[in-house]
């Protein structure tokens, strides 16, 4: 079972981190299921640097652009009235039912990604020292300004700090 699948969407789910990634996604580029996977791994204790980044980004690059994209801009497409479907007499509510369709599937889309990074990464990765984790953030996204990586790196801790202090299944009974 994923430990990072739950991480990253209690991650996502921090006050202002999903406003912040899709900054990050929308403006610089950033691929988000790699952002929230980099902060788990730090956190597990795993050695990143810059060339385990840049080969995050290159093994994930196709997943992102030939699948997720895709499906996100289809979403995105159908969030205004004006564009695709309206003009067919398509009903606002099977567009909408569409693009609820088009949003689980990008959610599992990036679901298995993060998967498969969290499997193929302790192939490679070791652990060990590593860079703060605000100094890795910042080399996915430079122009980003180094303070606001803060708040990735303390909801990280908060989250890796709940996670720790929920009782297992096995001790619930």
């Amino acid at each position: 079972m994923s430990r990072l699948w739950p991480f990253a969407v209690a991650l996502y789910s921090a006050p202002g981190v999903r406003e912040f990634c899709l900054e990050l996604q929308d403006e610089h580029d950033v691929d988000v299921p790699v952002l929230l996977a980099v902060v788990w791994l730090h956190g597990e204790g795993f050695s990143l640097d810059r060339t385990d980044l840049a080969g995050l980004c290159t093994v994930s690059m196709p997943w992102q652009t030939q699948v997720v994209g895709p499906l996100r801009n289809a979403r995105r497409a159908l969030r205004d009235t004006s564009r695709p479907g309206r003009a067919l007499g398509i009903e606002s509510g099977a567009r909408q039912s569409l693009k609820a369709d088009l949003q689980a599937l990008e959610l599992r889309a990036e679901r298995l990604q993060l998967e498969a990074l969290e499997g193929g990464s302790a192939n490679w990765l070791k652990k060990g020292a590593a860079p703060p984790l605000d100094v890795l953030l910042a080399a996915l996204a430079p122009r980003v300004e180094p303070r606001r990586w803060h708040l990735l790196v303390a909801a990280g801790d908060a989250c890796r700090h709940a996670g720790r202090e929920r009782p297992s299944r096995r001790a619930e009974g």
